[in-house]
C-alpha cells in the first residue's frame, strides 16, 4: 500500500506540475496575444493618425489652391468688366466716327460691340469658373472641419471606442458623395 501511495502521490505531483506548466504556457500565450493586439491597435491608431494628417495636408493645400485660383479668376473677371466700360466710354467719346461715312460708322460700331460682347462673355465665364473654384475651396474647408471632429473623437475616446463609433465619427467627411460644383454646372452656365 505504501509503494502504491508513493506512486499515486508521485503521479499526482507530476499531474499537478503538468497542469501548472500548461496554465503557465496558456497565461504566456494570453499575454502574447494581448501584446500583439495592443501592437496591432497601436499600428492602426498610428496609421489612422498618419492618414488623417496626410488628408489634412492635402485638403488644406487644395483649399488654398482653389481659393487662390478663384480670387485670380474673380480679379480677371472684374478687369474684363472694367475694360468693357473703358471701351464703351472710348467708343462714345470718339468724335471721328460721328463725322465719318456710314461704312466706317457701321464697322466701328460692330467692332466695338463685338469687343464689348466678348469681354462681357469672358467676364461671365471667368466669374462662373471662379464661383466653382470657391465652392470647391469651401467643400475642402467643410471636410477639414468634419475630419477635425472625427480626430477629436478619436483622441478623446479612441481607446474605448468601437469600430462602429469611429466610423460614425468620420462618416460625414465626404459630405457630398462626389458631386462637385464643376459637375453641377451646365453648358449654358458657361
Amino acid at each position: 500500500h505504501g509503494a502504491k501511495g508513493k506512486v499515486d502521490k508521485s503521479l499526482e505531483k507530476d499531474a499537478i506540475e503538468k497542469i501548472r506548466l500548461i496554465l503557465a504556457a496558456h497565461d504566456e500565450k494570453i499575454k502574447q496575444d494581448e501584446q500583439e493586439k495592443r501592437k496591432s491597435e497601436e499600428k492602426v491608431k498610428t496609421g489612422l493618425s498618419k492618414y488623417i494628417e496626410d488628408v489634412f495636408v492635402n485638403l488644406k493645400e487644395s483649399e488654398k489652391r482653389n481659393k487662390r485660383f478663384a480670387f485670380w479668376l474673380y480679379s480677371v473677371s472684374i478687369l474684363s468688366l472694367i475694360a468693357t466700360i473703358i471701351i464703351a466710354i472710348v467708343f462714345a467719346a470718339n468724335k471721328n466716327w460721328q463725322t465719318a461715312n456710314i461704312e466706317y460708322m457701321v464697322a466701328y460700331s460692330v467692332a466695338c460691340l463685338f469687343v464689348v460682347v466678348i469681354l462681357i462673355s469672358l467676364s461671365k465665364l471667368l466669374f462662373t469658373l471662379a464661383k466653382s473654384f470657391m465652392v470647391e475651396a469651401i467643400r475642402c474647408s467643410d471636410r477639414i472641419h468634419a475630419i477635425s471632429f472625427g480626430k477629436f473623437f478619436l483622441d478623446a475616446y479612441g481607446a474605448e471606442a468601437s469600430r462602429e463609433e469611429v466610423l460614425k465619427a468620420f462618416s460625414s467627411w465626404n459630405i457630398d458623395n462626389g458631386s462637385t460644383s464643376f459637375r453641377n454646372q451646365s453648358g449654358e452656365d458657361y
